[in-house]
């Protein structure tokens, strides 16, 4: 005989439970009110997960800048702002680089996207100094704005083109600075480097412009960025200044050196005595972007940017001319595919 033990009014024999009728009507339906709220329970937690899915399609981004006190770091504070208002949920944490460091992040994916220069990333791609090794998985998200490279010198001097800086004294860009190289590159024109000056000098720009106005060496440069800048501002307030044009010829040689090079001009008037139009090269300040992120998450990342594009206009006079069309001007770095499937939506062909 099977043992039976009592529990409650519910007899258990061995594995099964004996009880009177009506306990056992009462247990039904309590089942089938516990089944019940289970399937409500379930579904209740699927339409949450299809919620929590729906709104935090983008997942959390790094982003790679400048440290503060440039034009970098708010830039990039106007664009992170707006990929989280428009992908709620989504994260977008923004940590301190630099021009020559960015690209090698998001190269290797410490960041997903950032701020970088066109003529860098370009460099980065072909491993050209100082990058040792090609960085392939960067593409370019969108173009910020356009800079121009200005070598400044006094309208008193008898220098003209940037060859008769031959022997001459110049400030050449702060050391680790990216407008180093480009000095250089600018030199190479005429067939010159560094060792073909009488001294080459490593001043911020601002000392550059007090050391010219006293006449301590013959001309400096501002690198390549917008204009007009307060540096030559501030000569051309009390010296007549000249600006050094290249002709095409010179911006030939620069644009097979790099790919990211582009021809520019800097407007008569730009400068106080400044009467004649000024052609130089430049490049452009750009977002690029990790080439592994899907494409959707691209998209998702300019619809928002682009749905805040007032905000960015106002963010920086560099970008108050922003548009999708400026956005989605030449490069020199390949569009992500994503972003040329959202320009392409909007009827516009990135990298054109």
């Amino acid at each position: 005989m099977c043992e039976q033990t009592s529990l409650g009014g519910v007899v258990l024999t061995g594995d099964r439970s004996i009880t009177n009728k009506e306990d056992n009507m009462k247990s039904r339906r309590w089942l089938k009110t516990g089944v019940m709220v289970a399937m409500i329970f379930a579904m209740v937690l699927v339409m949450g997960n299809d919620h929590k899915a729906t709104a935090n399609q983008l997942k959390d981004l790094v982003m790679i800048t400048a440290p503060p006190g440039g034009s970098w770091y708010p830039i990039a504070a106007a664009c992170s702002e707006a990929i989280q208002k428009n992908n709620p949920g989504t994260r977008v944490d923004v940590i301190q680089g630099g021009g020559r460091i960015n690209p090698k992040a998001v190269n290797t994916g410490k960041a997903d996207f950032g701020l970088a220069m066109a003529i860098t990333c370009v460099d980065a791609i072909n491993a050209k100094p100082p990058y040792k090794t090609p960085h392939k998985n960067m593409r370019t998200l969108i173009n910020l704005y356009e800079g121009v490279y200005q070598l400044c010198t006094l309208k008193e001097s008898n220098i003209y083109t940037v060859g008769d800086f031959e022997g001459k004294r110049l400030m050449v860009g702060t050391q680790g600075s990216a407008t180093v190289p480009f000095t250089q590159m600018a030199l190479s024109t005429a067939g010159l480097t560094f060792d073909d000056l009488k001294k080459a000098f490593h001043v911020s720009a601002a000392n550059a412009a007090q050391m010219l106005k006293d006449r301590m060496i013959d001309g400096f440069t501002t690198g390549i960025g917008g204009y007009p800048i307060a540096a030559i501002q501030d000569v051309a307030a009390s010296r007549d200044v000249r600006l050094i044009s290249f002709d095409d010829d010179a911006i030939n040689k620069l644009q097979e050196i790099n790919a990211g090079i582009l021809k520019m001009k800097i407007p008569a008037g730009t400068y106080n005595g400044q009467e004649k139009e000024v052609q130089t090269f430049g490049g452009v300040t750009v977002l690029i972007v990790r080439a592994d992120l899907p494409d959707d998450t691209v998209v998702k990342m300019l619809d928002g940017i682009f749905k805040e594009k007032k905000t960015l206009q106002g963010v920086h006079k560099l970008l108050r001319n922003f548009s999708m069309k400026t956005a989605s001007g030449k490069t020199g770095i390949p569009y992500h595919p994503g972003s040329v499937k959202y320009f392409k939506a909007h009827g516009i062909d990135a990298g054109k």
